[in-house]
């Protein structure tokens, strides 16, 4: 950089890039992220949001529709569902069935948590601008 900003405007910083271009560019996000500085993303890539965002607005049609932090988008998409590994599958269980699912099925390689993504809360967002306009 030229200079030392505090605010950085990054519009599609990635979009067209072979990936470890990409993926040089988000460092150099991370890094101006660590020293303090401030980045304004916008991006289609909901991918690059969970990655590189701490905060998240949603602006549709113009309009800004949304604002959270990325902690609270993952917790309140969450489902209440696991990924169990197996040897031979992986299957989905809620976390109520878990403990039957387990006794039942020796063969548990792992269980991973399932947050919810930004894509959902994305399109939560995105409906119910087109239902307040369809009023």
């Amino acid at each position: 950089m030229l200079h030392e900003p505090e605010l950085v405007f990054l519009d599609e910083p990635t979009t067209g890039l072979d990936v470890d271009v990409a993926r040089e560019i988000q460092g150099l996000i991370k890094s101006l992220v660590r020293d303090g500085k401030t980045v304004f993303l916008t991006t289609h890539n909901m991918q690059e949001v969970e990655d590189l965002c701490d905060e998240i607005a949603v602006i549709d049609q113009g309009r800004l529709t949304s604002t959270s932090t990325m902690a609270d988008v993952k917790r309140r998409h969450a489902g209440r569902t696991v990924a169990v590994e197996l040897e031979d599958r992986t299957e989905r269980i809620t976390l109520d069935a878990l403990a039957d699912f387990m006794a039942r099925n020796p063969g548990v390689v792992s269980v991973h948590s399932e947050e919810g993504s930004v894509e959902e809360f994305f399109l939560e967002m995105v409906r119910k601008t087109d239902a307040r306009e369809r009023v």
